[in-house]
């Protein structure tokens, strides 16, 4: 009974592995670094297969610890565009990440100091080199001070700062509306231009 235990308690540490299949840079300046991690996971009676991850370091993550989905100095936990996410899991077999870089690149907005995410109707913000981010939903912000639909707008014109400024417009193709949302106090409080 105990060698069964011990095999199984082997087996369990052995099969619950992160092994990463590819990494590629696909933003670099004085100041951060971006990466797509393609890795294959194998965590029994949970998750097996293949995961893809944003990465992203700074100064300010120098001190991050390892994880078992990335190496020490990176943020791992950076959120990804759902267009970008769907590239991803529509890889054909054996085609390389290398080939998202250029839609990757058009994935993020960067300011001063700051990256922005579009993800359907929230913008995720690193108001300081990626160390953390902030969820704002679009809903919050816009529909509580307009009656329109958000899924018939794309969001254009992103600009952000790291003292808490930030500015969008919503563009409705069809109406040729255009709505352009501001913040200086870190998304607190928000001014409208149409």
């Amino acid at each position: 009974m105990l060698c069964l235990l011990i095999f199984l308690a082997l087996s369990l540490y052995l099969n619950n592995r992160s092994r990463v299949l590819e990494e590629v840079i696909f933003f670099k300046n004085d100041k951060i670094e971006l990466k797509m991690v393609k890795a294959y996971e194998n965590f029994l009676f949970h998750y097996v297969g293949n995961t893809f991850r944003l990465q992203c370091r700074s100064k300010r993550t120098a001190n991050m610890k390892e994880t078992k989905f990335g190496q020490s100095g990176w943020n791992n936990n950076v959120p990804m565009s759902m267009d970008l996410l769907s590239a991803f899991q529509n890889l054909k077999s054996g085609q390389e990440i290398q080939s998202l870089k250029e839609f990757a690149l058009d994935s993020f907005y960067y300011g001063k100091e700051t990256l922005v995410i579009p993800f359907y109707d929230k913008l995720f913000i690193s108001w300081d080199l990626c160390y953390s981010f902030e969820r704002i939903n679009l809903d919050e912000v816009v529909l509580s001070r307009l009656n329109i639909n958000l899924q018939s707008f794309m969001i254009q014109d992103i600009l952000s700062n790291q003292l808490g400024a930030l500015s969008f417009s919503l563009l409705e193709n069809e109406k040729k509306i255009k709505i352009y949302f501001s913040t200086i106090d870190f998304g607190k409080n928000w001014t409208i231009h149409q």
